[in-house]
């Protein structure tokens, strides 16, 4: 792997302004625009043709807009290589690694993944102890996941997220934290390359858009993209508590600007970031998470698309 040169995000942020801090979010912006307009012919990992053995599935990159399939002889879509068809044993496993033509085939995969993960009895290990055997509390069991997974099954093809242009297969960067990002030692608001690309794969819009980890903060999210502002007791504040006001009020502001950009110049990834609090986007990226317990939320998602199935079929 090449050596990125510039120094990490990490070890400048805390001495930018926020007008630099700004100039960053934008960057990162225009750069996931890119990505996002770069649409491919299915879904799993990008490869070198020659690196792949000629029994390996494989699927053309690109097709054009008058739906002809455009042959690159350099790469080919193969099988996924994303850590949650492996991590936790599941390396292991028969299982369907793609690479997948449609996006009901990419969802139905990873619920019968889920299927072999609980059958084979794989366990994710970071779950903390005490979470779960308490009175009447819930209490993971297999048969449960089995039955809420096959269920799933039968409602996926009907639950994806409405707005289909969120099921594009792209490549996408998930891991956007201090770390991740170099910039210029001389010019720090200049962003020269991006790291941790490995187990990054060609899968669905809306199963990978998500507000950038350098943003993530402590503290309630802004009600609306409108300008933030500090406290109207901000004057009344003793010191410290103003500190954090400040700190508070630059990561909201820092938010905003970039889901406001995102709106602006990039509106599909902001559809699939505001669209994670829908039900249909829910019940699609729930399932994934069956190893780690998340079968009591995904029963009571679809018990919502039960109630609201006439609407959501027609």
């Amino acid at each position: 792997m090449e050596k990125q040169p510039g120094v990490m995000l990490s070890d400048v942020w805390d001495s930018l302004k926020g007008k630099q801090r700004a100039q960053l979010v934008l960057q990162v912006v225009d750069f996931e625009k890119t990505l996002a307009a770069t649409k491919f012919n299915g879904f799993g990992s990008l490869y070198y043709k020659d690196d792949l053995h000629s029994s390996v599935d494989t699927l053309p990159l690109y097709v054009d807009n008058s739906g002809k399939e455009v042959q690159n002889t350099k790469f080919a879509i193969g099988p996924t290589n994303h850590r949650s068809f492996f991590d936790f044993g599941r390396g292991s496993l028969d299982i369907d690694r793609g690479p997948w033509t449609s996006v009901v085939e990419f969802a139905t995969a990873v619920a019968k993944r889920e299927i072999a993960t609980v059958k084979s009895e794989l366990k994710y290990p970071l779950m903390p102890e005490g979470l779960f055997y308490g009175p009447r509390q819930y209490q993971p069991i297999a048969a449960k996941k089995l039955s809420t997974l096959h269920n799933y099954l039968k409602v996926a093809p009907y639950t994806l997220p409405e707005n289909s242009a969120t099921h594009a297969s792209v490549l996408w960067h998930g891991d956007l934290n201090l770390q991740n990002i170099f910039v210029d030692p001389k010019e720090s608001t200049r962003i020269l390359g991006i790291i941790d690309w490995q187990s990054v794969s060609l899968f669905p819009l809306f199963t990978q858009a998500t507000r950038p980890a350098f943003l993530e903060y402590n503290g309630p999210l802004p009600e609306t993209l409108d300008k933030v502002r500090l406290p109207e007791n901000f004057e009344s504040l003793n010191p410290v508590e103003q500190q954090k006001a400040k700190v508070l009020h630059q990561a909201q502001a820092l938010h905003n600007l970039y889901l406001a950009r995102s709106r602006q110049i990039n509106p599909v990834v902001f559809e699939a970031i505001q669209g994670q609090k829908t039900l249909r986007h829910q019940v699609s990226v729930i399932p994934g998470l069956t190893i780690m317990d998340y079968e009591p939320c995904l029963n009571s998602l679809l018990r919502d698309i039960q109630k609201e199935w006439p609407s959501i079929v027609g």
